[in-house]
């Protein structure tokens, strides 16, 4: 069965079963349904690189459920105009205060029963309780009410696909998002839930399973087939970004004087030759890129801000970032979140970039991002020993307090870095206040088995008891 064929008929049965659910519900305007209007109708929201590659994958991976029906708001403000004009009759609509309305009407069996509603949302929450979940669950899998009263549906076939291209469904808002890390953190900023929630909403996504049907078999075969095949178009870089990479010099000049412009071509999360060369430390590719190309030496990533400067000295090319300083960089130049060379050097060790950015390019090493963590933050999570006793006889203060309540102690804990953990401890002076619960109730010893260092956990926790006996006594 073709794709558009199938999401067809999820449309129909979609129709028929809303129909049905409301003409249950609250008969006196069920005629809404009929209107061509109020029809089932699929969304236009489309996510995914491989989505815009692959023409047949379009009808299916979407951003959030693909399905939409308005028919239960349409039955409410229908409601609203019969309470307008009043009835004497047993069937009515009667508006009290608040805005309710009180519904009468006759069941199938003939029966009279009174409900009232508060809102469209309140009406289309029985519709979708009278909804037959067997009818339901073979064409879709997840269906919720918009705070205004619209029904969306997520169907089985575009759940499918989602979950073949590496997506998660976030079952609070419906939406899909890329990968474990996406989905914690849409649930941790757009939901405002804690760690622990955050870290279950995922693992409840990665559980979730749909109802195996031939149609449903038979739509995965050929959507990992189209996914497979957009994926290594989307992963394989342009010519000239490879040779930007490879250091490959002689052929980016071929390329150039052939009309390839070294601005404008990027990969998919928008890193251009620059940052490519500067990433890899490919000095000479980086000057001729600058001095014959007229790439601007800040030239940044337009998604987060990361610049050629940023990728030279992440991955330690020090040689790099001098000639990136020498042609205007500033070496105090931010992404978007406020992360600076210096905090990315840290975050993988670089000690030579470290010393230099601070000694010889005059940068702020005490800079904090837009989160309030410093370059200890960034060390702790990446566990180099070396990098953190160079801050601290620096005299980085690796006591700071990021806006959520972390100290180093929790980033070190969440990424598993005993080392680290006991050296805080040790030597930076971390103690209870560094330990305690951060803003969501997290201490380091919960990131710590949340993520499943629970030797770890343990061993914080035995400290923490420690410390605190010590206190007292």
């Amino acid at each position: 069965m073709e794709l558009a064929q199938l999401q067809m008929m999820t449309a129909v049965t979609l129709q028929r079963l809303v129909a049905a659910a409301l003409l249950e519900v609250c008969p006196l305007v069920a005629e809404v349904s009929d209107r061509p209007r109020e029809a089932v109708t699929q969304t236009q929201s489309r996510s995914g690189a491989s989505a815009r590659a692959v023409p047949c994958l379009q009808l299916l991976t979407c951003a959030g459920p693909d399905f939409a029906c308005h028919a239960p708001v349409a039955a409410w403000l229908l409601l609203r105009a019969l309470a307008r004009a009043g009835t004497t009759e047993e069937e009515g609509v009667t508006a009290l205060d608040g805005g309710v309305l009180r519904v009468t009407s006759r069941s199938r069996f003939g029966a009279l029963r009174t409900r009232e509603y508060a809102c469209a949302a309140s009406l289309s929450e029985e519709v979708l309780e009278a909804l037959p979940s067997a009818d339901l669950a073979a064409c879709v899998a997840c269906v919720r009410v918009q705070p205004g009263g619209a029904l969306l549906f997520t169907s089985t076939a575009a759940f499918a696909a989602a979950t073949a291209e590496g997506r998660l469904h976030c079952g609070l808002c419906g939406s899909f998002f890329g990968g474990q890390r996406g989905l914690r953190d849409h649930v941790l900023v757009a939901h405002r839930a804690g760690y622990s929630a955050a870290l279950s909403a995922v693992s409840s996504a990665r559980q979730a399973l749909l109802p195996a049907t031939p149609q449903l078999a038979a739509l995965s075969l050929r959507t990992a087939a189209a996914l497979s095949s957009a994926r290594a178009a989307r992963d394989m870089l342009p010519e000239g970004l490879r040779a930007a990479r490879d250091g490959n010099l002689g052929r980016l000049r071929e390329l150039v004087a052939g009309g390839w412009d070294a601005l404008r071509c990027a990969d998919r999360h928008g890193s251009t030759a620059l940052l490519w060369a500067a990433g890899e430390g490919r000095l000479e590719c980086v000057a001729y890129l600058l001095d014959d190309c007229g790439v601007p030496p800040g030239w940044a990533q337009p998604r987060d801000g990361r610049t050629a400067l940023h990728w030279a000295a992440r991955n330690g090319h020090l040689a790099v970032c001098r000639f990136l300083v020498q042609r205007g960089v500033s070496p105090d130049e931010a992404t978007r979140d406020g992360t600076t060379a210096f905090h990315w050097a840290a975050y993988q060790g670089q000690l030579s970039v470290l010393s230099w950015l601070a000694d010889e390019a005059g940068c702020d090493w005490r800079a904090l991002n837009a989160y309030g963590c410093n370059a200890g933050q960034w060390a702790a999570q990446h566990g180099d020993l070396a990098a953190c006793a160079w801050l601290l006889e620096r005299g980085l203060d690796w006591g700071v307090m990021n806006g959520n309540g972390h100290s180093c102690l929790h980033k070190a804990a969440i990424k598993g870095q005993a080392a680290v953990c006991a050296w805080l401890l040790d030597c930076a002076g971390l103690g209870l206040a560094h330990m305690a619960a951060d803003n969501d109730g997290n201490t380091p010893s919960n990131f710590a088995r949340q993520e499943g260092f629970a030797a770890l956990a343990d061993e914080l926790d035995r400290r923490q008891a420690s410390i605190a006996a010590a206190n007292v006594a």
